[in-house]
Protein backbone atom coordinates (compact mmCIF):
# COMPACT_ATOMS: atom_id res chain seq x y z
CA UNK A 1 0.00 0.00 0.00
CA UNK A 2 1.46 3.19 -1.03
CA UNK A 3 2.19 6.39 1.45
CA UNK A 4 0.78 9.72 1.45
CA UNK A 5 2.15 11.56 -0.80
CA UNK A 6 5.04 13.97 0.54
CA UNK A 7 5.85 17.55 -1.35
CA UNK A 8 9.32 19.19 -0.49
CA UNK A 9 10.07 22.81 0.56
CA UNK A 10 11.10 24.86 -2.28
CA UNK A 11 12.25 28.33 -2.51
CA UNK A 12 10.21 30.69 -4.30
CA UNK A 13 10.65 33.27 -6.87
CA UNK A 14 8.03 36.16 -7.71
CA UNK A 15 6.58 36.98 -10.54
CA UNK A 16 5.00 40.99 -10.00
CA UNK A 17 2.90 40.29 -13.07
CA UNK A 18 0.64 37.64 -11.33
CA UNK A 19 1.01 38.08 -7.93
CA UNK A 20 2.01 34.07 -7.58
CA UNK A 21 4.51 32.35 -6.32
CA UNK A 22 6.50 29.89 -8.92
CA UNK A 23 9.02 27.67 -7.98
CA UNK A 24 12.62 27.74 -8.54
CA UNK A 25 13.74 24.85 -7.69
CA UNK A 26 16.59 24.14 -4.75
CA UNK A 27 17.95 20.91 -2.38
CA UNK A 28 17.17 22.74 0.72
CA UNK A 29 13.85 23.39 2.16
CA UNK A 30 11.95 25.85 4.49
CA UNK A 31 8.27 26.36 5.67
CA UNK A 32 5.80 28.38 4.81
CA UNK A 33 3.55 30.63 6.50
CA UNK A 34 1.44 32.73 5.09
CA UNK A 35 -1.97 34.49 6.11
CA UNK A 36 -5.16 33.31 3.51
CA UNK A 37 -8.80 33.88 3.89
CA UNK A 38 -10.39 30.25 5.52
CA UNK A 39 -14.08 31.10 4.53
CA UNK A 40 -16.20 27.98 4.53
CA UNK A 41 -19.44 29.85 3.50
CA UNK A 42 -17.87 31.72 0.28
CA UNK A 43 -15.83 31.42 -2.58
CA UNK A 44 -12.44 31.58 -2.18
CA UNK A 45 -10.49 34.70 -2.42
CA UNK A 46 -8.78 34.26 -5.92
CA UNK A 47 -5.13 34.99 -4.62
CA UNK A 48 -5.44 31.94 -2.81
CA UNK A 49 -4.35 28.31 -3.79
CA UNK A 50 -7.19 26.39 -5.71
CA UNK A 51 -6.79 23.48 -3.02
CA UNK A 52 -6.73 25.85 0.08
CA UNK A 53 -10.14 27.28 -1.51
CA UNK A 54 -11.80 24.35 -2.26
CA UNK A 55 -10.80 22.60 1.03
CA UNK A 56 -11.71 25.74 3.01
CA UNK A 57 -15.42 25.63 0.96
CA UNK A 58 -16.13 22.40 1.41
CA UNK A 59 -15.32 23.18 5.70
CA UNK A 60 -13.14 19.86 5.53
CA UNK A 61 -12.19 19.54 9.23
CA UNK A 62 -9.40 17.60 8.27
CA UNK A 63 -7.70 20.87 6.31
CA UNK A 64 -8.46 23.66 7.97
CA UNK A 65 -8.71 24.55 11.65
CA UNK A 66 -8.27 27.67 13.65
CA UNK A 67 -5.07 28.60 15.14
CA UNK A 68 -4.90 32.24 16.44
CA UNK A 69 -5.57 33.90 12.75
CA UNK A 70 -2.33 32.15 11.13
CA UNK A 71 -2.23 29.84 8.48
CA UNK A 72 0.10 27.61 8.12
CA UNK A 73 0.87 25.95 4.61
CA UNK A 74 2.83 22.76 3.69
CA UNK A 75 2.27 22.70 -0.41
CA UNK A 76 4.26 22.62 -3.44
CA UNK A 77 5.14 26.41 -4.11
CA UNK A 78 4.19 26.02 -7.37
CA UNK A 79 0.42 25.97 -6.02
CA UNK A 80 1.63 29.11 -3.50
CA UNK A 81 -0.60 32.30 -4.05
CA UNK A 82 0.79 35.30 -1.69
CA UNK A 83 -2.26 37.68 -1.23
CA UNK A 84 -0.79 41.13 -1.68
CA UNK A 85 -3.11 42.51 0.44
CA UNK A 86 -4.74 41.34 3.64
CA UNK A 87 -7.40 43.61 4.08
CA UNK A 88 -9.95 41.86 1.98
CA UNK A 89 -10.37 38.86 4.58
CA UNK A 90 -14.03 40.45 4.80
CA UNK A 91 -16.69 40.23 7.34
CA UNK A 92 -17.92 36.85 6.23
CA UNK A 93 -14.41 35.12 6.27
CA UNK A 94 -14.14 32.82 9.21
CA UNK A 95 -10.94 32.81 11.31
CA UNK A 96 -7.31 31.69 10.19
CA UNK A 97 -7.04 28.30 9.75
CA UNK A 98 -4.14 25.85 9.66
CA UNK A 99 -3.82 24.16 6.48
CA UNK A 100 -1.97 20.64 6.04
CA UNK A 101 -0.99 19.05 3.23
CA UNK A 102 -1.25 15.59 4.23
CA UNK A 103 -2.57 13.36 7.32
CA UNK A 104 1.32 13.51 8.84
CA UNK A 105 1.41 16.88 9.38
CA UNK A 106 -1.81 17.50 10.74
CA UNK A 107 -1.22 14.59 13.58
CA UNK A 108 2.43 16.46 14.21
CA UNK A 109 0.07 19.92 14.58
CA UNK A 110 -2.63 18.44 16.86
CA UNK A 111 -0.19 16.64 18.91
CA UNK A 112 1.83 20.02 19.49
CA UNK A 113 -1.03 21.59 20.44
CA UNK A 114 -3.18 18.89 22.95
CA UNK A 115 -0.65 17.51 24.90
CA UNK A 116 -0.75 18.65 28.23
CA UNK A 117 2.74 18.30 30.18
CA UNK A 118 5.50 16.54 28.99
CA UNK A 119 8.65 18.54 27.64
CA UNK A 120 8.26 17.12 23.56
CA UNK A 121 5.55 19.63 22.81
CA UNK A 122 4.80 21.79 25.73
CA UNK A 123 7.72 24.46 24.21
CA UNK A 124 10.05 23.41 27.62
CA UNK A 125 11.89 20.48 25.47
CA UNK A 126 15.29 22.56 24.23
CA UNK A 127 16.94 21.43 20.14
CA UNK A 128 20.01 22.42 19.43
CA UNK A 129 20.65 22.65 15.89
CA UNK A 130 23.98 23.26 14.17
CA UNK A 131 24.01 23.86 10.46
CA UNK A 132 26.79 26.07 8.54
CA UNK A 133 23.80 26.84 5.89
CA UNK A 134 22.32 30.19 7.29
CA UNK A 135 18.84 29.00 4.80
CA UNK A 136 18.52 25.65 6.66
CA UNK A 137 19.52 26.72 10.19
CA UNK A 138 16.77 29.23 9.92
CA UNK A 139 13.86 27.37 8.12
CA UNK A 140 14.47 24.65 10.74
CA UNK A 141 14.80 27.13 13.87
CA UNK A 142 11.23 28.50 12.28
CA UNK A 143 9.62 25.07 11.68
CA UNK A 144 10.70 23.66 15.37
CA UNK A 145 10.07 26.87 17.18
CA UNK A 146 6.30 27.58 15.30
CA UNK A 147 6.01 23.43 16.89
CA UNK A 148 6.98 25.08 21.13
CA UNK A 149 10.18 23.69 20.56
CA UNK A 150 12.84 26.17 22.06
CA UNK A 151 15.59 26.40 20.16
CA UNK A 152 19.19 27.36 19.94
CA UNK A 153 20.98 27.62 16.73
CA UNK A 154 24.45 27.74 15.64
CA UNK A 155 26.57 27.16 12.92
CA UNK A 156 29.85 24.88 13.82
CA UNK A 157 30.19 22.17 16.33
CA UNK A 158 32.73 24.21 18.42
CA UNK A 159 29.94 26.97 18.68
CA UNK A 160 27.25 23.72 19.55
CA UNK A 161 29.64 22.20 22.55
CA UNK A 162 29.53 26.11 24.03
CA UNK A 163 26.31 26.28 23.99
CA UNK A 164 25.88 22.69 25.63
CA UNK A 165 28.32 23.70 28.21
CA UNK A 166 26.22 27.34 29.12
CA UNK A 167 22.78 25.43 29.37
CA UNK A 168 20.82 22.18 28.94
CA UNK A 169 18.99 20.60 25.80
CA UNK A 170 16.93 17.64 25.21
CA UNK A 171 18.33 17.17 21.67
CA UNK A 172 20.74 18.37 19.07
CA UNK A 173 19.84 18.19 15.03
CA UNK A 174 23.27 18.79 13.10
CA UNK A 175 24.54 18.18 9.68
CA UNK A 176 27.52 16.16 9.00
CA UNK A 177 29.12 18.28 6.84
CA UNK A 178 30.11 20.89 9.00
CA UNK A 179 33.47 23.11 8.96
CA UNK A 180 36.58 22.40 11.18
CA UNK A 181 34.77 20.06 13.19
CA UNK A 182 32.59 17.72 11.57
CA UNK A 183 29.01 16.64 12.51
CA UNK A 184 30.73 13.05 13.18
CA UNK A 185 33.27 14.22 15.85
CA UNK A 186 30.77 16.70 17.22
CA UNK A 187 28.84 13.25 17.60
CA UNK A 188 31.45 11.88 19.21
CA UNK A 189 31.69 14.48 21.91
CA UNK A 190 28.18 14.62 23.02
CA UNK A 191 28.09 11.10 23.27
CA UNK A 192 30.91 10.98 25.43
CA UNK A 193 29.91 14.39 27.55
CA UNK A 194 26.52 14.37 27.29
CA UNK A 195 25.60 10.53 27.25
CA UNK A 196 21.62 11.07 27.64
CA UNK A 197 21.35 13.52 25.05
CA UNK A 198 19.57 12.22 21.70
CA UNK A 199 21.18 13.44 18.21
CA UNK A 200 19.85 13.53 15.10
CA UNK A 201 22.18 13.95 11.97
CA UNK A 202 21.28 15.41 8.36
CA UNK A 203 23.10 14.21 5.43
CA UNK A 204 23.22 14.35 1.73
CA UNK A 205 21.91 11.79 -0.68
CA UNK A 206 25.46 10.80 -1.33
CA UNK A 207 26.76 10.57 2.08
CA UNK A 208 24.43 7.83 3.63
CA UNK A 209 27.09 5.65 4.60
CA UNK A 210 28.26 8.19 6.66
CA UNK A 211 24.67 8.48 8.47
CA UNK A 212 24.83 4.65 8.83
CA UNK A 213 28.40 5.09 10.36
CA UNK A 214 26.91 8.07 12.71
CA UNK A 215 24.03 5.77 13.87
CA UNK A 216 26.78 2.75 14.65
CA UNK A 217 28.58 5.39 16.94
CA UNK A 218 25.48 6.50 18.52
CA UNK A 219 23.21 8.94 16.58
CA UNK A 220 19.42 8.28 17.29
CA UNK A 221 18.57 8.65 13.55
CA UNK A 222 19.58 10.09 10.29
CA UNK A 223 17.52 12.52 7.83
CA UNK A 224 18.10 13.17 3.71
CA UNK A 225 18.10 16.52 2.18
CA UNK A 226 15.60 17.48 1.26
CA UNK A 227 13.28 16.68 3.70
CA UNK A 228 9.79 17.64 4.54
CA UNK A 229 8.49 18.98 7.52
CA UNK A 230 6.63 15.65 8.38
CA UNK A 231 9.48 14.28 8.39
CA UNK A 232 11.76 16.24 10.63
CA UNK A 233 9.13 17.00 13.17
CA UNK A 234 8.15 13.02 12.89
CA UNK A 235 11.96 12.33 13.92
CA UNK A 236 12.15 14.87 16.95
CA UNK A 237 8.80 13.83 18.02
CA UNK A 238 10.11 10.10 18.08
CA UNK A 239 13.63 10.95 19.85
CA UNK A 240 12.02 13.38 22.60
CA UNK A 241 9.64 10.65 23.33
CA UNK A 242 12.70 8.03 23.32
CA UNK A 243 14.59 10.41 25.74
CA UNK A 244 11.57 10.66 27.91
CA UNK A 245 10.86 6.92 28.26
CA UNK A 246 14.74 6.11 29.09
CA UNK A 247 14.37 9.01 31.75
CA UNK A 248 10.99 7.38 33.59
CA UNK A 249 12.56 3.96 33.16
CA UNK A 250 14.95 5.06 34.98
CA UNK A 251 12.92 7.15 37.41
CA UNK A 252 11.11 3.74 38.16
CA UNK A 253 14.07 1.47 38.55
CA UNK A 254 15.43 4.45 41.72
CA UNK A 255 11.71 3.80 42.82
CA UNK A 256 11.67 0.23 42.91
CA UNK A 257 14.83 0.66 44.27
CA UNK A 258 14.08 3.01 47.09
CA UNK A 259 11.23 0.90 47.88
CA UNK A 260 13.69 -2.67 48.36
CA UNK A 261 15.42 -0.55 50.41
CA UNK A 262 12.62 0.00 52.35
CA UNK A 263 12.24 -3.38 52.94
CA UNK A 264 15.78 -3.66 54.15
CA UNK A 265 14.80 -2.19 57.17
CA UNK A 266 14.65 -5.74 58.93
CA UNK A 267 13.43 -5.95 62.89
CA UNK A 268 10.82 -5.98 64.97
CA UNK A 269 12.84 -5.21 68.25
CA UNK A 270 11.52 -1.57 70.29
CA UNK A 271 14.21 0.09 68.64
CA UNK A 272 13.46 -0.43 65.29
CA UNK A 273 10.00 0.17 65.87
CA UNK A 274 11.15 3.43 67.14
CA UNK A 275 12.90 3.77 64.18
CA UNK A 276 10.13 3.20 61.78
CA UNK A 277 8.37 5.77 63.42
CA UNK A 278 10.81 8.63 63.44
CA UNK A 279 10.97 7.66 59.82
CA UNK A 280 7.34 8.43 59.07
CA UNK A 281 7.58 11.93 61.15
CA UNK A 282 10.61 12.89 58.88
CA UNK A 283 9.07 11.64 55.92
CA UNK A 284 6.08 13.68 56.79
CA UNK A 285 7.96 16.73 56.59
CA UNK A 286 10.93 18.45 54.29
CA UNK A 287 13.03 19.01 57.72
CA UNK A 288 16.36 18.32 57.66
CA UNK A 289 18.03 15.05 58.90
CA UNK A 290 20.18 14.05 60.82
CA UNK A 291 21.31 9.96 61.16
CA UNK A 292 24.40 8.86 63.73
CA UNK A 293 25.06 5.25 64.08
CA UNK A 294 27.77 3.38 63.55
CA UNK A 295 29.33 1.97 60.08
CA UNK A 296 26.92 -1.05 59.10
CA UNK A 297 23.72 -0.11 60.46
CA UNK A 298 22.16 0.80 58.06
CA UNK A 299 22.24 4.77 57.54
CA UNK A 300 21.41 4.81 53.94
CA UNK A 301 19.00 2.48 54.05
CA UNK A 302 16.69 4.74 56.35
CA UNK A 303 18.00 8.11 53.89
CA UNK A 304 16.11 6.05 51.46
CA UNK A 305 13.22 5.28 53.37
CA UNK A 306 12.51 8.41 54.50
CA UNK A 307 12.91 10.38 50.46
CA UNK A 308 10.75 7.05 49.43
CA UNK A 309 7.73 7.76 51.78
CA UNK A 310 7.96 11.97 51.68
CA UNK A 311 6.20 14.36 48.87
CA UNK A 312 9.74 14.74 47.02
CA UNK A 313 10.05 10.84 46.18
CA UNK A 314 9.16 11.57 42.05
CA UNK A 315 12.23 14.36 42.67
CA UNK A 316 15.90 12.89 42.12
CA UNK A 317 17.49 11.20 45.70
CA UNK A 318 21.29 12.21 45.02
CA UNK A 319 24.10 10.59 47.23
CA UNK A 320 27.48 11.32 47.93
CA UNK A 321 29.91 10.52 50.67
CA UNK A 322 32.17 13.15 51.94
CA UNK A 323 34.82 10.29 53.54
CA UNK A 324 35.43 9.39 49.99
CA UNK A 325 36.00 12.10 47.64
CA UNK A 326 39.66 14.09 48.16
CA UNK A 327 39.30 17.12 49.91
CA UNK A 328 40.33 19.11 47.04
CA UNK A 329 37.41 18.00 44.97
CA UNK A 330 34.95 17.91 47.62
CA UNK A 331 33.68 21.40 47.06
CA UNK A 332 33.30 20.97 43.28
CA UNK A 333 31.49 17.40 43.64
CA UNK A 334 29.22 19.41 46.14
CA UNK A 335 28.86 22.91 44.25
CA UNK A 336 30.01 22.51 41.07
CA UNK A 337 32.73 24.69 39.21
CA UNK A 338 32.44 26.77 35.76
CA UNK A 339 35.04 26.39 33.05
CA UNK A 340 38.22 27.52 33.78
CA UNK A 341 37.22 27.68 37.46
CA UNK A 342 40.56 25.47 38.31
CA UNK A 343 43.38 23.64 36.66
CA UNK A 344 41.59 20.67 34.18
CA UNK A 345 38.01 22.54 34.37
CA UNK A 346 37.68 22.32 30.82
CA UNK A 347 33.72 22.17 31.13
CA UNK A 348 30.95 23.28 33.50
CA UNK A 349 29.87 20.75 36.32
CA UNK A 350 26.39 20.74 37.77
CA UNK A 351 27.29 20.06 41.65
CA UNK A 352 25.07 17.51 43.50
CA UNK A 353 23.44 20.40 45.03
CA UNK A 354 21.80 21.05 41.81
CA UNK A 355 21.65 17.88 40.70
CA UNK A 356 19.09 17.19 44.17
CA UNK A 357 17.01 19.70 43.02
CA UNK A 358 13.42 19.16 44.19
CA UNK A 359 14.58 16.38 45.72
CA UNK A 360 16.97 15.03 48.55
CA UNK A 361 20.24 15.06 48.82
CA UNK A 362 21.95 12.66 51.63
CA UNK A 363 25.75 13.58 52.37
CA UNK A 364 27.25 10.80 54.41
CA UNK A 365 30.28 11.38 57.24
CA UNK A 366 29.03 14.71 56.72
CA UNK A 367 32.37 15.01 60.06
CA UNK A 368 34.85 14.54 57.22
CA UNK A 369 33.83 17.38 55.54
CA UNK A 370 36.13 20.25 56.19
CA UNK A 371 35.28 23.06 58.55
CA UNK A 372 35.85 25.60 55.97
CA UNK A 373 33.66 23.72 52.74
CA UNK A 374 31.21 23.09 56.53
CA UNK A 375 30.94 27.03 56.52
CA UNK A 376 30.01 27.38 52.58
CA UNK A 377 27.35 24.22 53.03
CA UNK A 378 25.88 26.16 56.18
CA UNK A 379 25.27 28.83 53.90
CA UNK A 380 23.68 27.15 51.54
CA UNK A 381 21.31 25.65 53.90
CA UNK A 382 20.06 28.61 55.41
CA UNK A 383 19.77 30.76 52.20
CA UNK A 384 18.58 27.62 50.15
CA UNK A 385 21.10 28.37 46.97
CA UNK A 386 24.24 28.28 46.01
CA UNK A 387 27.21 29.20 44.00
CA UNK A 388 29.77 27.59 41.71
CA UNK A 389 33.06 26.99 41.93
CA UNK A 390 34.41 30.20 39.49
CA UNK A 391 30.59 31.58 39.65
CA UNK A 392 29.76 35.29 39.94
CA UNK A 393 26.07 34.39 40.97
CA UNK A 394 24.03 32.39 43.00
CA UNK A 395 21.99 29.54 41.98
CA UNK A 396 18.74 28.92 43.93
CA UNK A 397 18.04 25.20 45.06
CA UNK A 398 14.94 23.21 46.20
CA UNK A 399 16.68 20.64 48.47
CA UNK A 400 15.82 18.51 51.48
CA UNK A 401 18.83 17.85 53.38
CA UNK A 402 19.63 14.14 55.13
CA UNK A 403 23.08 14.06 56.65
CA UNK A 404 24.78 11.16 58.60
CA UNK A 405 27.97 10.21 60.63
CA UNK A 406 29.51 7.25 62.43
CA UNK A 407 31.22 9.35 64.71
CA UNK A 408 30.33 10.71 68.08
CA UNK A 409 28.14 13.52 68.01
CA UNK A 410 29.75 15.13 70.85
CA UNK A 411 33.16 14.80 70.43
CA UNK A 412 32.91 15.76 66.81
CA UNK A 413 31.92 19.02 68.19
CA UNK A 414 34.66 18.99 71.40
CA UNK A 415 37.06 18.18 68.53
CA UNK A 416 36.09 20.94 66.12
CA UNK A 417 35.53 18.17 63.26
CA UNK A 418 31.51 19.29 63.08
CA UNK A 419 31.15 22.66 63.56
CA UNK A 420 28.78 23.67 66.18
CA UNK A 421 26.41 26.09 64.16
CA UNK A 422 26.08 23.24 61.36
CA UNK A 423 24.83 20.95 64.10
CA UNK A 424 22.23 23.03 65.04
CA UNK A 425 21.01 23.75 61.52
CA UNK A 426 21.25 19.70 60.78
CA UNK A 427 19.92 18.44 64.04
CA UNK A 428 16.16 19.28 63.18
CA UNK A 429 15.40 15.61 63.30
CA UNK A 430 17.83 13.57 65.11
CA UNK A 431 17.80 9.68 64.26
CA UNK A 432 20.15 7.48 66.16
CA UNK A 433 20.60 3.90 64.37
CA UNK A 434 21.38 1.13 67.24
CA UNK A 435 24.27 -1.52 66.55
CA UNK A 436 22.74 -5.01 66.39
CA UNK A 437 24.45 -6.02 69.66
CA UNK A 438 21.56 -3.27 70.83
CA UNK A 439 19.19 -4.97 69.52
CA UNK A 440 19.72 -8.86 69.88
CA UNK A 441 15.71 -9.87 69.17
CA UNK A 442 16.21 -9.00 65.31
CA UNK A 443 19.18 -11.36 65.00
CA UNK A 444 16.68 -14.60 63.89
CA UNK A 445 14.50 -12.15 62.00
CA UNK A 446 18.34 -10.86 59.97
CA UNK A 447 19.28 -14.54 59.51
CA UNK A 448 16.38 -15.64 57.59
CA UNK A 449 16.12 -11.86 55.50
CA UNK A 450 19.74 -12.76 54.81
CA UNK A 451 19.55 -16.36 54.05
CA UNK A 452 16.20 -15.82 51.67
CA UNK A 453 18.26 -12.92 49.84
CA UNK A 454 21.39 -15.25 49.22
CA UNK A 455 19.59 -18.24 48.07
CA UNK A 456 17.72 -16.70 45.81
CA UNK A 457 21.02 -14.85 44.17
CA UNK A 458 22.64 -18.19 44.00
CA UNK A 459 19.48 -20.15 42.75
CA UNK A 460 19.61 -22.24 46.10
CA UNK A 461 16.36 -23.87 47.42
CA UNK A 462 17.97 -23.60 50.91
CA UNK A 463 15.20 -21.56 53.08
CA UNK A 464 15.07 -22.36 56.93
CA UNK A 465 17.75 -22.56 59.39
CA UNK A 466 18.16 -25.37 61.47
CA UNK A 467 16.86 -25.56 65.07
CA UNK A 468 20.90 -25.92 65.99
CA UNK A 469 21.90 -22.98 64.72
CA UNK A 470 19.36 -20.86 66.04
Amino acid sequence: MRGPRRERWKKTSSDPSSGVMKPKPLSRTMRLIVPVTASPRGPASSHRPAHLASAAVRGRPDACSERSGTTVAFVPAGCLAVPRRTADMGATSAAGGVVFHDNHARDAWTNATSRDGGDAMSGKARILVVDDDATMREALRDTLSTEGYGVIAVENAIQAIAELEKQEADLVLADLTLPRVSGLELLDSVRRHWPGLEVIVITGQGSIETAVDAIKRGAYHYVTKPFTPDEILHLVGQALERRRLVHRKERLEEELSLVRGVHQLVGQSDPMRRIHDVIQTAAGSDATVLIQGESGTGKEIIANAIHAQSRRSRGPLVKMNCAAVPETLLESELFGHEKGAFTGADRRRIGRFEQADGGTLFLDEICEMHPRLQAKFLRALQEREIERLGGVGTIPVDVRIIAATNRDLQKALEEGMLREDLYYRLNVILLRVPPLRERMDDVQMLAMHFLRKYAAREHSSMSSISDEAQ
